[in-house]
């Protein structure tokens, strides 16, 4: 509506605080539009955020249902880039192995230099994904385990 027109008013006469402009929506359906269209946004990014946290969780009790191993090796390569650790182990019980995992939920991790011993809680689904707990610290996170992959490295693991 132009400022100046001329309108028609109604007021309601069970309840005198609503008043009604003809020719204009009622403004309590105009609230509920605004309110609707302006929480779509913060609804559609909680509901994302919802889901890859129940991805997550089903992940988590999927790997960790099994028993946990402890294994314990000589560290040959160390590196934490991006809040990820990344090593390759000489495990004493047998072969070397390569392991990338997150450290977000464990506390206080110490990177252990190459030639120091580190023992590690693993539980893993048989292809590759693995539920890293380090024995001594609080929490675990998701990574992956191998083999050693390259001549470099696996001639790096001959200590």
């Amino acid at each position: 509506m132009a400022i100046g027109s001329v309108v028609k008013v109604g007021v309601d006469p069970g309840d005198h605080g609503q008043v009604v402009v003809a020719g204009v929506p009622d403004p309590i359906i105009a609230q509920l539009f605004a309110t609707g269209a302006g929480s779509f946004v913060p609804l559609f990014w909680m509901s994302i955020f919802v889901g890859f946290t129940w991805l997550h969780y089903r992940t988590v009790t999927k790997l960790g249902s099994g028993p946990w191993h402890e294994v314990t090796g000589t560290v040959v390569t160390s590196s934490i880039t991006s809040n990820r650790r990344k090593a390759v182990i000489k495990s004493t019980e047998g072969p070397a192995f390569r392991v990338n995992f997150g450290l977000r939920g464990i506390t206080y991790f110490p990177v252990p230099r190459a030639g120091s011993i580190t023992t590690l809680r693993l539980e893993g689904d048989g292809a590759g994904g693995v539920m890293v707990g380090v024995k001594g610290l609080v929490g675990d996170n998701l990574g992956v385990i191998g083999p050693v992959g390259t001549r470099q490295e696996a001639t790096r693991v001959k200590l």
